[in-house]
């Protein structure tokens, strides 16, 4: 209410939209935002998850507000269902049998990360969202040229990792127990790329050590 009145004394016409939403502990009725950027074209944003969550009788407040502001709509319809699906602007819409079925709700780092919102819909749909997790860091230290999207991988299978990193690092390790895998071929452009055979059970991790500091990083995979 505060944004569509803020809006609204900006000269900025805004539609609160009704519908479900799943924060992945319940589905609750809420109420979203969609604001027009001109007569037949607008965003669709939801500032109260931008604003933070209330655990117990706290509030926190979210790092990052822009996360839930001008929203992929193949995104938003994981989390946040419309009663009325013209505010869902799908080519197909969702049914709301499809969005109770929804088993994951997305991470926006899998976004800020290369992953299309295309990519994580056309997933979701196939109940198959098991991507990796990505820190709040990554995008800051690494770009995703190719990893396995699937958060779990497989002993005794083959994976090919390319990654470019954006800061300046000097080395880079994936780790799985006390097992660590470094036989990177870097390209020209600065891209690393390896392919292991996963030999035990355990937390996989990626993991980069840089010019500043003289053990390896934080954890960033």
């Amino acid at each position: 209410n505060l944004f569509y009145y803020i809006a609204k004394h900006a000269g900025v016409r805004t539609d609160i939209v009704r519908g479900l939403a799943n924060n992945t502990v319940r589905i609750d009725g809420h109420v979203w935002i969609f604001a027009y950027v001109n007569k037949n074209q607008g965003i669709l944003l939801d500032p109260t998850w931008g604003a933070g969550y209330v655990s117990g009788l706290d509030f926190y407040k979210r790092e990052d507000c822009w996360e839930w502001f001008n929203v992929d709509p193949k995104l938003m319809i994981l989390t946040h269902f419309p009663d009325d699906e013209s505010y869902q602007f799908l080519e197909k819409p969702v049914t709301k049998e499809e969005f109770l079925d929804f088993t994951t709700n997305p991470d926006i780092n899998w976004v800020k990360n290369g992953i299309s919102a295309d990519y994580i819909f056309q997933k979701a749909l196939e109940k198959d969202l098991s991507f990796p997790y990505l820190s709040r860091d990554f995008k800051d230290v690494l770009e995703i040229v190719s990893i396995p999207l699937t958060s779990t991988l497989k002993v005794g299978e083959t994976y090919t990792f390319s990654l470019r990193p954006k800061i300046n690092i000097y080395d880079m390790a994936i780790r799985c127990n006390d097992n660590w895998y470094d036989n990177w071929e870097i390209s020209e452009d600065g891209t690393y790329t390896m392919t292991i055979t996963l030999c035990c059970e355990g937390l996989l991790r990626i993991r980069t050590k840089m010019y500043e500091r003289g053990s390896y990083g934080d954890e960033v995979f």
